[in-house]
């Protein structure tokens, strides 16, 4: 995102040129790799993000008089020179006690560019959800009965849009599929090339809805599609992550919303899986799940869907490291995250086919005590602090404090 500045400098130091600040705001541009142009008040609308540089004090009540013109949130720019700073708390007071998102940015340019980076993200994620269509194509599976979601909370709550889609459509549009692109059928090495292009008809009409309903993600009640077409959706779920359309499996609509909120923020798609198997002593997890976004895996291999033996499941490998686990609940007001080390990818034959050994840095004994539901949500890397500052931003708890 780019950011600009309006200045706000009380009139004793208007004609001030301040070489200390110069330099300070010439190496923030460096880092941030991009200028910061000064901007007039009324073209603050076209502005991504502005951030209103505080220069001097005394500069409390032109501030007052210019705020409601300002956009949320309000970034408080302050080297300190000149008595910005105090000027600086005492507006974050005022705004704080007009309830406005709003906060000081101050230090060393390296620590503040750190920081509007950081801001960057959660903004765009935000413009990324509000509004942004969800695909629900079939209610959740009938195992998941702590797993719906009421579609004004999740409006309320997280400004995106959730859209019932009755499995018979989706049904129509696979049945409306002329034929499988040989370009795309010879692009995965699958034994069985029938099989195969069963399961790129399951993607191709769930493609197809996507652009008939305007979606930005959706989730499937896939298991439904088992006995008609002997067939899976685990490929067109992770072809769809891949492609940027967040998509989830089984109906999970808490699991859905959780991936586009890690999708946003972290701008790769994410893995969702079964939490299988817990050691407390280690303060480890195995997830799994018969897909995976192809992106994120240094290789995969393609099988058979665990549960029924049927059409196409995905076996991908993820390099080992940082990691993030999340979940948002199914009211949309507290979620759990974590992060945690990927060590090591599995092979067990009573799992589902993608499978992560994961050592946590919260205590694994939230999965025992209160789980926020069956599946959850990794990432690759660290982003723990992220979704916490961007959930709490939102008004929601996370359930370990």
């Amino acid at each position: 995102m780019r950011f600009s500045l309006y200045e706000v400098i009380a009139g004793l130091h208007a004609n001030n040129q301040d070489r200390e600040t110069a330099s300070f705001i010439r190496e923030l541009e460096a880092l941030l790799g991009q200028s910061l142009p000064i901007t007039k008040l009324e073209d603050l609308e076209q502005e991504e993000l502005p951030l209103v540089f505080i220069r001097s004090g005394g500069t409390e009540g032109l501030f007052q008089q210019v705020y409601e013109q300002l956009p949320e949130p309000y970034l408080l720019l302050t080297t300190g020179r000149q008595n910005s700073l105090a000027a600086s708390l005492e507006i974050l007071t005022f705004l704080q006690q007009q309830g406005k998102r709003a906060e000081v940015l101050h230090g060393s340019p390296s620590a503040i560019a750190e920081r509007l980076q950081q801001i960057a993200r959660i903004e765009k994620a935000w413009k990324k959800l509000k509004g942004l269509r969800v695909g629900l194509i079939g209610r959740p599976s009938d195992w998941l009965i702590a797993s719906d979601v009421a579609p004004e909370v999740a409006y309320e709550r997280l400004g995106v849009h959730l859209i019932p889609i009755d499995m018979t459509e989706l049904e129509q549009a696979i049945d409306g599929v002329a034929g499988v692109p040989q370009e795309l059928l010879d692009s995965f090495a699958h034994p069985d090339p029938a099989v195969m292009a069963g399961a790129l008809r399951i993607y191709l009409a769930l493609q197809s809805l996507v652009e008939k309903h305007q979606l930005g993600a959706l989730t499937v009640r896939c298991f439904d599609l088992l006995q008609p077409y002997q067939n899976t959706g685990c490929i067109g779920v992770a072809l769809l992550n891949d492609a940027g359309i967040t998509a989830g499996c089984e109906g999970d609509v808490p699991s859905l919303l959780s991936m586009v909120i890690l999708q946003a923020l972290t701008e790769e798609p994410v893995f969702m899986a079964n939490p299988s198997e817990l050691d407390v002593e280690k303060n480890q997890l195995i997830v799994a799940h018969c897909t995976v976004p192809l992106s994120i895996t240094e290789d995969y291999t393609l099988h058979t869907h665990f549960e029924s033996d049927l059409g196409v499941g995905v076996r991908g490998k993820i390099r080992p490291g940082r990691c993030t686990v999340f979940k948002l609940s199914s009211d949309c007001s507290k979620f759990f995250v974590s992060a945690g080390e990927i060590l090591e990818n599995l092979e067990r034959p009573n799992l589902c086919r993608t499978q992560l050994r994961i050592t946590l840095d919260e205590d694994v004994n939230y999965f025992l005590t209160r789980p926020l539901g069956n599946h959850h949500l990794i990432s690759r890397g660290d982003h723990s602090a992220l979704i916490q500052q961007f959930l709490q931003t939102l008004g929601l708890r996370n359930v370990l404090q």
